[in-house]
């Protein structure tokens, strides 16, 4: 939706399907993504317990306001990239950190060793 007096809106309009869980981010740079939990091989397939392991996709905005094609988020050294019998993640919104120092104090955080 676009407003530019937060009181008139355009109309709702489809910007990925087959999506739960959306995302958007700007980065310092000026681009956009958008992360979604990508349900598109599960339906492809025909197969409701392939969206158990639906992963998380970023698009990012072209010149001209369309979107790239998905790419697939990877978590290195987490299991559930590689043990198909745990849940992949659906509510683990990706967050753009700002420097290595902020990289170095959620890694702190969560008790987790430096990449």
């Amino acid at each position: 939706m676009l407003s530019l007096d937060l009181i008139h809106w355009s109309s709702l309009e489809t910007v990925v399907a087959q999506a739960s869980v959306p995302e958007a981010v700007t980065y310092p740079d000026g681009s956009t993504w958008l992360y979604y939990q990508n349900f598109a091989k599960a339906c492809a397939a025909n197969d409701v317990r392939l969206a158990d392991r639906a992963a998380i996709s970023g698009v990012y905005e072209l010149p001209g306001g369309t979107l790239s094609q998905p790419i697939d988020v990877k978590f290195s050294n987490e299991a559930f990239e590689t043990n198909t019998s745990l849940h992949y993640p659906t509510n683990g919104n990706p967050i753009a950190l700002p420097d290595e120092t902020s990289y170095a104090a959620l890694n702190a955080c969560l008790g987790r060793s430096p990449r």
